[in-house]
């Protein structure tokens, strides 16, 4: 878990049909058109057809489509980092229902019940609606952008936290011990639980591999006075602790 891998892409060839420890990549009439996936506590590192570099975070699937000069890609769920290389046309990906379109730049864009969320690490891109509505937004570097019910809000962004899983490592700063786990476990082949509301409200920071849920149980006992204990079912159980922290 959590080891790199590389694919790489060109435009010519047959189709592509591959299984490597869980990663799949799967081609139609060629490598210029086909579907990239991982598995939980995997990492991909593509080179796409247009010299273009993704990055393929856990419980990733990622559709390509450069035929015909298009340079295009459906983010079907997960998590991706582009670096994007400027081109005879824009760069046009589709996450949920949003179309993200940029010439160049280096962002991130994850994908959860259909919400796409973007980070943008620099260049720029704009985000408009795939059905009816009209209206666009930008989001530039440092900023961070998430779909809500009403429309797309942008707001400052913390880049290094937020792109930190290219690294293997979860970093979080004073974020409530919930959204910390369901992180991870987006990320890990290891699973969490809370089992209680207060635990799950304790609002943690630090830096934290994400192929190493030990080291993450170990840091919750010690330095934040929780219950920490991996069942049988090998899920590590987190509750608030009365008294002394414990790892069992």
């Amino acid at each position: 878990p959590g080891v790199n891998r590389r694919a790489m892409f060109g435009l010519a060839g047959g189709a592509v049909a591959a299984s490597c420890g869980g990663l799949w990549i799967l081609g139609a009439a060629s490598p210029a058109r086909a579907l990239i996936a991982t598995k939980a506590g995997q990492r991909l590192n593509a080179t796409l057809p247009d010299g273009s570099e993704v990055t393929l975070a856990p419980l990733t699937r990622l559709r390509l489509d450069f035929v015909g000069g298009r340079r295009a890609a459906v983010l079907e769920q997960g998590q991706i980092y582009l670096n994007l290389v400027a081109g005879d046309r824009p760069f046009v990906l589709r996450a949920g229902d949003r179309v993200l379109t940029a010439d160049s730049g280096r962002f991130q864009l994850s994908l959860s019940s259909d919400r796409p969320e973007v980070v943008v690490e620099q260049g720029g891109l704009t985000i408009g609606a795939r059905r009816g509505d009209k209206t666009s937004v930008h989001v530039g570097a440092g900023q961070k952008g998430d779909a809500t019910a009403t429309g797309f809000r942008v707001m400052a962004a913390d880049v290094e936290a937020e792109t930190a899983w290219r690294d293997g490592r979860l970093v979080v700063r004073d974020r409530p011990l919930s959204e910390v786990v369901a992180a991870f476990n987006r990320y890990s082949a290891e699973r969490l639980s809370i089992e209680d509301v207060e635990a799950g409200a304790r609002h943690i920071s630090g830096s934290f591999r994400y192929d190493g849920a030990r080291e993450l149980a170990l840091a919750l006992a010690t330095g934040f006075d929780l219950s920490v204990k991996r069942s049988a079912d090998g899920v590590w159980r987190i509750r608030s602790s009365e008294g002394s922290a414990k790892l069992r």
